[in-house]
């Protein structure tokens, strides 16, 4: 399928979830940082994908993840350009805007879906993402972001210094 698009995109999906009735068919969501979108395709018939719709996600979306627990269905985005994570629930609608760190490019969840990070390359910090909101340093330039199995450690990647951090 094409969406027409180009520039810097981003993909994540969501399977099926049985049983749940806002997702009877996997999602595939692709953030496209050039049209301020995400684009919102249907993968229940995987030899015609189809685009179902578009979302507007305002400030250049940089990466997006999807809840990776079966009883939630959300989609969160990270917009570079407007310092915040969007968040799309129900497959389609955003719900809520979060404001993080400067210039968010990356983003993650712990194991169990209950935090999310965002590593923010323009003031080098980690925003982790809770109901209070807390913010780590996270060296310098930060580009990559990886959380450890059991969800004790993160590790951000910074190029520039030819160096990693554990925030």
């Amino acid at each position: 399928i094409s969406v027409g698009a180009s520039g810097d995109l981003s993909l994540t999906v969501i399977p099926a979830i049985e049983g749940y009735v806002e997702s009877l068919s996997p999602l595939a969501y692709v953030a496209n940082s050039a049209e301020d979108t995400v684009f919102v395709i249907d993968l229940s018939d995987l030899k015609n994908p189809r685009l179902e719709t578009k979302i507007n996600i305002p400030g250049s979306p940089s990466a997006i993840i999807a809840s990776p627990l079966q009883q939630y269905s959300w989609v969160l985005v990270a917009s570079k350009d407007s310092d915040t994570v969007s968040v799309i629930s129900g497959g389609r609608v955003v719900n809520n805007t979060i404001t993080v760190g400067s210039q968010p490019q990356s983003i993650a969840l712990n194991q169990n879906g209950t935090l999310a990070y965002t590593l923010n390359a323009g003031d080098s910090t980690l925003s982790v993402i809770t109901l209070a909101g807390i913010e780590l340093a996270a060296g310098t330039n930060p580009t990559n972001l990886v959380i450890t199995p059991d969800d004790r450690f993160a590790y951000v990647t910074n190029p520039l210094r030819n160096s990693t951090t554990q925030p």
